[in-house]
């Protein structure tokens, strides 16, 4: 197809742009707007409109990648092979998309819940303390009230007078009484009772029927030794009322007590003069008084007319989540999270009303609190699957596109793959015609050569004619055709691996000549015009398995050498380890029970030449000459030195050669046995000195002219010259030595022996002295020297 035709199914860039312009500022200007109606919280309206700036970026990123990926295939070099999105794969981002919907509904409830719980929270635990503190102050109100009328003297004087005049006081009768009703009209107090010290009623003013606590006694002996008020909260009546009493004695000014004073307010409607107006944030909005005790809990709800007057309602409720909470924490107040007597979730805060059993609760509802959250979550759910269906919509609309350029795309793909084909035919029929080794094929049923290359041609002699009349056996050495068998199979093995790869093997091979030759051959198993077929390099392998014969003759050639010396030889590489020693090297080893391994293949020589260093001087020498050979500084050494066994002399001589010519380097290192020679050498040296000896006995014997003096001077001259340690000139008489002379060399030590320089001459006791002390210091060289000297 012609790229003109293509670039017709496209969509042109300009109306892409001028559309998805128009669409992305209707979403940004709609989208503030909905969002600003519907959320009031700031805060709130920047997470949705992260949220949505999010999705925007999301859509807008998916679209750039497939606008990107259908350019990318037009105008790519392989445009022709590029595979289409599949339909699996795009229903599962259009799922994956619409499962965000709800993802992010959840998110915001998530992310959101706590911020409104927790301003709840602040809303009664600010309605709590607003009202609790109003609630004390009221307290302290009625606690000044009564104050100010049992601190007046007027009215202790008044009272002592009637408690003590009984009847006859008429007068502060009525000062009393006018007092105390002014104080039940003006002040809004249901009822006053004056009591007296015993608790007994003196007076009675405001409601008749409001009768004095039942605890009153116990209450009365509760203010021993203090003047403080008590105030309390009760309950009172079938249908109970909230009753406020403010209990405080009276004392004169001398400080007696002369009765109780009771301040009573009943009803509902006093008790709440005290708390404020309740705020109307939340419908679910309740306060509540609750009174706890040991037999159960007692629930006044607050309620709040529509003339904004406040009334109490009584519920006696069971244990309710509330209840329970409060009863656990043992706390004087607090906020938290529970349940009411109606089962409901509720957040709520509380205090408790001083030391009495009365809590001061407020609650509202955790759904009618959530509520909001919930309605922003639907809103922007809802925005947000509009959002994720247009992008489907568009999606699916790319896919459908994509499907037509990819049908388009693969005819032309098939014709160029096509061309392609028939090339790269061309190019792998060249390299197989040209290729330097020798290639054929044959098809595996029949043997029958198929194709064979120039190489094969050329090298094994057949022409292109005779070998299509041949089958694979035809070149095969008859010793090999039993192998052939087991190869078919093996290949036909691997023609499930990569490639279909065969095993190379080494073959011998026949040529029209009827030369063998040894091959090594690369197997591929191919499909060759509908045939089973199989694809052979055969590479000749004769002249370098010759070579390699030959190399492994030459290197047991060189061992045999080695091993056939007499001299003990090893050769080091440059770090200095054994790489290879001869029969003698190992066997003198063995014989002289030395440490093989550490004189063996893969050992250190330098290791053994630093041990044998500490005991012996001359190793230190070879040590020294082995690091300057492998270091390039010389290239030859030599040294002679004694190896003494516990039973014999034993004398060597190393050379150390280091090789000429080669990559490597490489040092040989010889030990010579120069024993024989050795003692050869120091046999003539001991003869020459005898001879040397003799004949200075005789000049000596010449020159002479005392036979005493000629005696000395012939025995001084042999120790001398012959480096013998005692000479001794005897006269043998009658069965009996007669020792006219003795002389010793300067190794016995004896003062004044020869060398000195002078003669020794000694009487005969004296000389025989100097004999047995020989004998003492050296008995065994001692006599064996003289007996060699002396027999018998």
């Amino acid at each position: 197809m012609e790229p003109q035709a293509l670039e017709s199914t496209h969509t042109r860039p300009a109306a892409t742009a001028v559309i998805y312009t128009t669409v992305g500022c209707l979403w940004i200007f709609l989208s503030s707007d909905l969002v600003s109606s519907l959320v009031d919280s700031p805060q709130n309206q920047a997470r949705v409109e992260m949220i949505k700036g999010v999705l925007f970026v999301v859509a807008t990123g998916t679209l750039l990648y497939f606008l990107l990926r259908e350019k990318t295939k037009t105008l790519g070099p392989k445009s022709a092979t590029a595979r289409p999105v599949h339909g699996f794969a795009l229903v599962a981002t259009i799922l994956l998309l619409i499962l965000l919907v709800p993802f992010i509904g959840y998110s915001i409830i998530a992310l959101s819940t706590p911020e409104v719980e927790k301003r709840a929270m602040a809303h009664v635990r600010s309605v709590v303390e607003s009202n609790f503190n109003n609630m004390q102050l009221w307290g302290r109100e009625r606690t000044r009230d009564i104050d100010a009328v049992r601190h007046s003297e007027e009215f202790a004087a008044d009272l002592t007078s009637v408690i003590e005049r009984g009847e006859g006081a008429q007068e502060a009768r009525r000062a009393l009484a006018d007092r105390l009703n002014t104080m039940v009209t003006a002040y809004g107090y249901s009822a006053i009772r004056l009591l007296d010290d015993t608790g007994k009623p003196l007076a009675r003013f405001g409601d008749p029927e409001l009768a004095p606590p039942a605890d009153i006694g116990n209450r009365i002996a509760g203010f021993a030794g203090t003047d403080e008020p008590e105030v309390t909260l009760s309950l009172r009546g079938d249908e109970p009322v909230v009753s406020v009493e403010v209990f405080a004695p009276v004392r004169s000014g001398d400080g007696r007590l002369l009765g109780f004073l009771l301040f009573a307010i009943s009803g509902s409607e006093q008790v709440l003069q005290s708390l404020a107006t309740m705020p109307a944030d939340y419908a679910s909005h309740e306060m509540l008084l609750v009174h706890l005790s040991d037999a159960g809990a007692d629930y006044l709800h607050l309620r709040q007319t529509d003339s904004g007057e406040a009334r109490l309602m009584y519920v006696a409720a069971a244990e309710s989540g509330l209840l329970k909470d409060i009863r656990r924490g043992q706390r004087a107040g607090g906020t938290l999270r529970t349940t009411d007597h109606d089962g409901n979730t509720v957040l709520a805060s509380f205090k408790q009303l001083g030391d009495l059993p009365w809590y001061f609760v407020v609650k509202v509802d955790r759904e009618e609190a959530l509520a909001p959250v919930r309605q922003q979550a639907a809103w922007v759910t809802l925005m947000s699957f509009l959002t994720l269906t247009a992008i489907s919509v568009m999606l699916l609309l790319l896919w459908r596109q994509q499907r037509k350029n990819s049908e388009l795309s693969l005819l032309a793909a098939d014709a160029e793959h096509e061309h392609a084909m028939r090339e790269q035919e061309q190019v792998y029929r060249e390299l197989f015609r040209s290729n330097p080794h020798p290639m054929w094929v044959y098809d595996r049923q029949t043997l029958r050569f198929l194709a064979v290359n120039d190489a094969a041609i050329n090298h094994y002699g057949y022409s292109h004619d005779e070998f299509m009349a041949m089958t694979i056996r035809d070149i095969l050495a008859p010793e090999y055709e039993g192998r052939l068998p087991d190869h078919l199979h093996t290949t036909t093995l691997h023609t499930t691996t990569p490639h279909g790869k065969g095993i190379a093997g080494h073959w011998q091979h026949r040529k029209k000549d009827g030369t063998l030759i040894r091959v090594e051959v690369s197997a591929h198993a191919l499909d060759f015009n509908g045939r089973d077929a199989e694809l052979v390099l055969a590479y000749d392998m004769t002249d370098l398995l010759l070579a390699e014969e030959q190399l492994v003759e030459a290197d047991q050639f060189t061992k045999w050498t080695l091993d056939s010396l007499e001299h003990h030889i090893t050769v080091l590489d440059e770090n200095g380890e054994i790489v290879a020693i001869n029969h003698s090297w190992r066997d003198y080893a063995l014989r002289n029970d030395g440490d093989l391994p550490a004189l063996d293949v893969g050992a250190n020589y330098l290791d053994v030449c630093r041990r044998a260093s500490l005991a012996a001087p001359e190793a230190e020498g070879m040590l020294r000459a082995l690091e300057s050979i492998l270091a390039g500084k010389s290239d030859y050494f030599q040294q002679e030195y004694p190896c003494h066994s516990p039973t014999e002399q034993r004398w060597f001589v190393a050379h150390v050669v280091k090789f000429r010519g080669g990559r490597q380097t490489r040092v040989v290192v010889s030990h010579e046995d120069i024993t024989q020679r050795k003692l050869s050498e120091l046999e003539l040296r001991k003869l020459n000195r005898y001879y040397a000896a003799i004949s200075e006995v005789n000049s000596t014997i010449i020159r002479a002219s005392d036979v005493d003096d000629m005696l000395g001077d012939v025995c001084r001259v042999i120790c001398t010259q012959a480096e013998l340690q005692m000479v001794t000139v005897s006269r043998i008489e009658d069965d009996h030595i007669h020792m006219h002379c003795a002389a010793y060399g300067a190794r016995v030590g004896i003062p004044g022996g020869t060398g000195t320089g002078r003669q020794n001459r000694l009487c005969r006791p004296q000389r025989l002295r100097a004999y047995d002390q020989c004998r003492a210091r050296e008995p065994d060289r001692g006599s064996q020297r003289l007996s060699r000297q002396w027999p018998g």
